[in-house]
């Protein structure tokens, strides 16, 4: 239990009062202590104390759950891609190491455009939910066809949509929970957020190999990769526009 007691400015100690202030990831539930969901209290400003409801604290509960899964799913397709690539491209008919390295460079140029073209659009029309939804899509089916491609040029061609599409949904989404969350609420969400969902970057890589070395294939890592990013996606849409379109 994150509390942090503080005492009365106005420094009397006859009364001895004192305010509790739920900071960081106790306000918002993100650690997790049932007792005190019924009256989490704030601190606005001196002497005033202003308690939360219980159906607030479940619904920012439930809306941190969302961001951490959220972001396990984006992270799952980009360490996916970006420890696969090399393998993928070889996969497709080339051979020399030197070649690619150098193929395996264009899907990350083409993802450099991507972000700024999709953080630029989701700032000037001020819309991120489907300005993130969009580059999940792009990734899934950039990953579902170059998994299958008989060329090396259609392997290059869907890897830089993959890598467009996955590598452009980390800025994107961090844009969800900084607009909910502030002050020392942001820094615990953000950190507990980022630590779950980069557990994906550990189980990902496994994974692909695990099913290449059951299947002979890197194609239904792919399909799984692909499956995570419509996950992701689908999440994103369950976050009310209203909270984030700012």
């Amino acid at each position: 239990m994150l509390i942090i007691r503080v005492l009365d400015p106005a420094g009397d100690h006859r009364l001895g009062r004192r305010r509790s202030s739920c900071l960081g990831a106790r306000e918002y539930g993100f650690i997790g202590d049932r007792k005190l969901q019924g009256f989490c209290v704030q601190v606005t400003k001196p002497g005033n104390l202003t308690p939360t409801k219980p159906t607030d604290h479940y619904t920012i509960t439930m809306r941190s759950r969302l961001f951490r899964a959220n972001y396990f799913c984006f992270v799952m397709g980009q360490y996916g891609l970006t420890l696969w690539m090399p393998t993928l491209i070889k996969a497709s008919g080339v051979q020399s190491n030197l070649m690619i390295g150098l193929l395996g460079a264009i899907p990350f140029i083409c993802a450099i455009i991507a972000m700024a073209i999709f953080s630029r659009s989701a700032d000037r029309h001020r819309e991120r939910r489907w300005h993130l939804v969009a580059p999940a899509l792009i990734g899934a089916v950039g990953f579902i066809v170059a998994a299958t491609a008989s060329s090396t040029t259609i392997s290059i061609i869907f890897l830089s949509l993959a890598a467009a599409g996955v590598l452009s949904c980390a800025p994107l989404f961090w844009s969800l929970p900084t607009a909910i969350l502030s002050g020392g609420a942001a820094a615990a969400g953000i950190a507990l957020i980022n630590s779950l969902a980069n557990l994906a970057g550990f189980l990902s890589p496994y994974m692909i190999g695990i099913l290449r070395d059951i299947t002979h294939s890197s194609t239904i890592g792919m399909y799984v990769l692909a499956g995570f990013l419509l996950a992701g996606a689908l999440i994103v849409l369950r976050i009310p526009a209203a909270l984030v379109n700012r």
